[in-house]
């Protein structure tokens, strides 16, 4: 995911894209950029792992791509604007997820005795 998005700012940074921009890095955000990325998820991976025990796969991957819906609701009631695109893209994910999680069908015989799938 890092190499993903370096390699869209850096295409939006060579475009001269606004969002590009980026302020200086100095010691104590990188510090912080260590803590998240090292302790953040590493402690994610060990509940990530637990919660795939307790519930299963397929509602912890659920849960896994609804989180950035259960960010967006959390930093609006500490105070930011509600963003719709934001949510427009939840939606998006949300309907990719939940088909992902129905069953396949049942297989079916062709007119030549073989079983297909639907």
């Amino acid at each position: 995911m890092f190499g993903f998005t370096a390699i869209a700012w850096v295409a939006a940074l060579l475009v001269g894209h606004s969002w590009a921009v980026a302020g200086s890095l100095n010691l104590t955000d990188m510090g912080l950029l260590v803590v998240y990325g090292c302790l953040g998820l590493g402690v994610s991976q060990i509940f990530w792992i637990r919660a795939v025990s307790d519930v299963g796969i397929g509602i912890a991957s659920f849960h896994l791509n609804a989180t950035p819906f259960y960010v967006m609701i959390i930093v609006f009631f500490l105070g930011s604007d509600w963003d719709w695109l934001q949510t427009g893209g939840v939606v998006i994910l949300t309907i990719g997820a939940v088909l992902a999680q129905l069953p396949e069908q049942l297989p079916r015989r062709s007119v030549l005795g073989t079983v297909t799938k639907i």
